[in-house]
């Protein structure tokens, strides 16, 4: 549905993809990858950093930022006004890297 004036989408910009590396879609995380209608079961590592840190648990996220430390801190500062309560997203996945 579109507003009077601008639409919805006026305000984002499209972000390129940095980690375009392949990788299995882990089977816990099938339900987060509705566009994989193929079933080829691979996606990019960013998409899938992206999917866990919007719709994952905390326990998740912090199992994404243990396997992918450093692309997960870049991708939460890229993504900075798309990821829901980004602000406290960054200091949490920096305190579960710190103790583990």
């Amino acid at each position: 549905m579109q507003r009077r004036g601008r639409s919805w989408r006026s305000g984002l910009a499209r972000i390129k993809i940095v980690y375009s590396a392949p990788v299995r879609i882990p089977v816990r995380y099938r339900d987060y990858f509705w566009d994989d209608v193929h079933g080829a079961g691979e996606t990019s590592v960013e998409k899938l950093i992206v999917r866990i840190l919007i719709y994952g648990s905390s326990a998740e996220i912090a199992e994404i930022a243990r396997d992918y430390p450093a692309e997960t801190l870049e991708i939460i500062e890229r993504y900075r006004e798309q990821l829901p309560l980004a602000r406290g997203l960054r200091a949490f996945v920096v305190r579960k890297l710190q103790s583990a």
